[in-house]
């Protein structure tokens, strides 16, 4: 089992994106990973990177789904589209997009 996270950041070279903006655009991320993969969770996280000047620290919003690594192999373009357009959209320098090993997931 696989989990698939897209990070939707919350500013723009330090500028807090407008809210309705990030919120459409959130929504979009979600709607397309419950396409491509059943489902997605989305949680607040806070990221920190170096940009050589210093460190940055911004709220981000990550988005989840689960599932086999044949079907992220088969899908991981559409992930990757969606990055990019993630990207576009919110005027970024880059956007993280995950791929990480899960040891179990249940449904009860």
């Amino acid at each position: 089992m696989l989990s698939v996270s897209v990070f939707v950041p919350s500013e723009s070279d330090g500028v807090v994106l407008n809210a309705a903006k990030r919120d459409a655009a959130l929504d979009h991320v979600l709607e397309r990973l419950s396409t491509l993969f059943g489902g997605a969770t989305v949680y607040e996280a806070q990221g920190a990177w170096s940009n050589g000047h210093g460190i940055v620290k911004e709220r981000v919003t990550v988005a989840k789904s689960y599932t086999d690594e044949e079907t992220v192999e088969a899908r991981w373009d559409a992930v990757e589209d969606l990055g990019r357009w993630l990207k576009s959209e919110l005027q970024q320098e880059s956007v993280l997009l995950s791929v990480e090993p899960v040891s179990r997931v249940e449904f009860l």
